[in-house]
């Protein structure tokens, strides 16, 4: 690297504007290292150059743009991101939640590496539709944007393990991809689940909470790996029947349905840990409940109740009950 080359670095790594545009005049006479050094021509760069130093800090590019595996963007006041943003070619994680992105650059499914993409609170209409292509793609979250339509394409990405997809306003639900794990289609117009969701054997954690649900079908028990289950602010007046035969269920919240019976069943769900039916209207616990070894957290605080009953007897404050729980009372209110 000549001294003159470094020297225009330095300018670079100053990262005051008015240095960096004269690093950039200054740069057309040292193409050749320019390319060596940052992967790209300097024509190719220069907006993203401007961008970085704008928005990123100096430590994430400064050994050139090859050199960045993640990038944080989080709450920046973005309108848009630079359409050569493809020329972070090793980028794994990027995060531009929060901002006030409309579109994606038309060259973004060119990020091929990356494995994290975190895009939520933007004003984001829809996806790329080739964003299949990124073949690496485990997380993406794209919660509360205003999507007219989810692509086809998202269907075709069978590497995805982590789907976020709440506040969207959607009321169909993306199927076929067979290596999610987490769900989240929490606050969107779902009123039914179809049952091509049950093909997604692999889910450990589902979201359903604030739609206009009224029913969770029996198949329901096929997520034989589902560990936790979030079904809060629905209309159900029952517990899915389904939801008895997850072995593996961890922790489950049904707070403010209109719930009214707890089955005996729930003694199958040996390994709950943690369960929720806050604002329901439960008058009755089974004695099953409190037989489950694992158990640490549970909130009852519930609609127009004054005593809960069991078999053992009428328990009306939170001395009585702790006493039939032990130590597995976490919440009474």
């Amino acid at each position: 690297m000549t001294p003159e080359f470094e020297n225009l670095l330095t300018l670079i790594h100053s990262e005051d504007e008015a240095n960096v545009r004269l690093a950039l005049q200054l740069a057309k006479n040292h193409q050749k290292e320019w390319i060596k050094y940052f992967g790209a021509s300097l024509s190719e760069s220069e907006e993203l150059i401007l961008f970085l130093i704008k928005y990123s800090k100096l430590d994430v590019w400064k050994k050139g743009f090859t050199a960045v595996k993640e990038l944080n963007l989080i709450s920046k006041n973005i309108d848009s991101l630079p359409e050569n943003i493809y020329l972070l070619k090793n980028l794994d994680y990027l995060s531009i939640s929060n901002n006030h992105l409309q579109t994606l650059p038309k060259n973004f499914s060119r990020l091929k590496n990356l494995v994290g993409f975190y895009a939520d609170n933007n004003q984001l209409n829809t996806l790329p539709e080739d964003l299949n292509q990124l073949t690496q793609l485990k997380y993406l979250y794209a919660g509360d944007n205003p999507f007219k339509q989810i692509p086809d394409s998202l269907k075709k990405m069978q590497s995805l393990h982590n789907l976020s997809l709440d506040g969207i306003e959607c009321e169909i639900v993306p199927d076929n991809l067979k290596g999610l794990r987490f769900l989240n289609l929490m606050a969107n117009h779902l009123h039914y689940l179809p049952i091509s969701l049950s093909k997604m054997e692999n889910l450990d954690t589902l979201y359903l909470g604030s739609n206009p649900l009224t029913h969770i079908p029996d198949w329901i028990s096929q997520f034989k790996k589902m560990a936790w289950l979030e079904l809060k602010h629905l209309h159900l007046p029952n517990i899915p029947k389904g939801l008895y035969a997850l072995p593996l269920l961890e922790r489950f919240w049904m707070n403010d349905n209109t719930i009214t019976h707890i089955s005996p069943q729930i003694k199958n769900l040996k390994n709950l840990a943690e369960i929720s039916f806050r604002k329901n209207h439960i008058e009755q616990l089974p004695d099953e409940l409190f037989e489950l070894d694992n158990l640490q957290y549970l909130d009852i605080k519930l609609k127009k109740l004054e005593r809960l009953s069991m078999s053992t007897g009428i328990v009306k404050n939170e001395e009585e009950i702790k006493a039939v729980l032990g130590n597995k009372l976490s919440t009474w209110e």
